[in-house]
């Protein structure tokens, strides 16, 4: 039996939309499910303002209800994905979506058989994460490069984009330069890919 393949990156897919039509692995999922909550929100929004409007031409202020806009959910506590656990004092630092996203791409490497450098990105991933030298920002740009690096892995080698993959390892090297523990573990994982 074929495994669909989702339509946007080509990893497994998971799940599918109009009757198989588009069908989308995990990760992509969850941008897609975010992007349609992001377009309910300011719909939602703007319903409430054009209520108000109506009421302000009518003269009578607050005479029809509004609809609840719900908050975006922010996450608290220890993040525990299948391979990278986060403890609680870093979570709030850093984007968890990129976190996840290298996550589910570490779980398809190990499927395919490449458990070493899995584990190599992993520990990378965990020492990006709780350094405290590293800035909130530069250590969000570094695990989204990392997830990007990942999701590339993920797909059939003659279909990656090396060109680029090389330019954000290049870009990586300078953010961590000054960190030989990660260097020296960013250097065995590019060994490993080119």
């Amino acid at each position: 039996m074929k495994k669909t393949k989702c339509h946007n990156c080509g990893k497994p897919a998971i799940v599918t939309y109009n009757n198989g039509k588009l069908a989308l692995c995990l990760d992509c999922n969850l941008k897609f499910q975010q992007a349609q909550e992001l377009i309910f929100r300011r719909n939602v929004k703007m319903l409430n303002y054009l209520t108000a409007e109506i009421e302000a031409v009518g003269g009578l202020p607050r005479l029809f209800p509004r609809y609840k806009v719900s908050s975006p959910v922010y996450y608290k506590g220890d993040l525990i994905l299948n391979n990278i656990n986060i403890q609680n004092s870093n979570v709030g630092v850093i984007n968890t979506g990129n976190v996840e996203s290298i996550d589910v791409s570490l779980t398809f490497l190990k499927e395919q058989g490449n458990e070493e450098i899995a584990e190599l990105i992993k520990i990378l991933t965990k020492e990006i994460i709780k350094n405290k030298d590293i800035v909130e920002n530069q250590k969000n740009e570094i695990l989204e490069q990392l997830a990007f690096i990942t999701e590339q892995l993920s797909i059939p080698k003659e279909q990656r984009k090396t060109s680029i993959l090389k330019t954000i390892f290049a870009t990586i090297f300078t953010s961590i330069s000054g960190f030989s523990n990660l260097l020296e573990i960013l250097e065995k994982v590019k060994k490993l890919i080119f």
